[in-house]
């Protein structure tokens, strides 16, 4: 059975270290065209959102109980 391309570089990512992985990536920006930065900008940013309104929630959450308005969340 044949391996596709896209399970052979995963495998191929899984061995290298994550500043290995990101030096590739950041590399290969320069050769990418305008649209195709953008879909890796829109990308980034899914997987930023999230993570930044967690962030707030928990902030939120840490004023509340610092403020004493509630003793438990």
């Amino acid at each position: 059975m044949k391996t596709n391309i896209r399970e052979q570089i995963e495998k191929h990512i899984r061995g290298l270290s994550a500043d290995t992985v990101l030096n590739q990536i950041l590399e290969q920006l320069s050769s990418l065209k305008r649209e195709e930065l953008r879909q890796i900008h829109r990308a980034v940013q899914e997987y930023l959102l999230p993570r930044d309104e967690e962030s707030k929630r928990e902030a939120f959450h840490q004023a509340l109980l610092a403020s004493g308005l509630v003793k438990q969340i």
